[in-house]
């Protein structure tokens, strides 16, 4: 999940660097407006959600979902609280 990801991996990037993120996902974004909050929180930007398509020109997968990459920007240093310890954000997502 995007919001998990964007957790563990934020701390590890520079301000200014970029997360790309590949994804499946629904057409109504659900999990990027789920993981809004962890994105406020951890101080990065969604700068654009891009569609991938394979070789035949397809992006849609079987279950309607659609491949992306994801692309988010840190902003500013993340606060020292995160990443949280012994897998609290798998298990409790910002």
């Amino acid at each position: 999940e995007l919001r998990v990801l964007a957790e563990l991996a934020t701390p590890f990037l520079r301000v200014g660097g970029h997360l790309l993120s590949q994804k499946a996902l629904h057409r109504d974004l659900d999990e990027l407006h789920r993981a809004t909050n962890a994105i406020q929180t951890l101080r990065l930007e969604h700068l654009e959600t891009r569609e991938v398509t394979e070789i035949d020109g397809s992006s849609r997968m079987d279950d309607g979902r659609f491949r992306a990459i994801v692309v988010l920007r840190k902003t500013r240093k993340t606060p020292d609280l995160y990443p949280r310890e012994n897998g609290k954000a798998a298990h409790d997502p910002l």
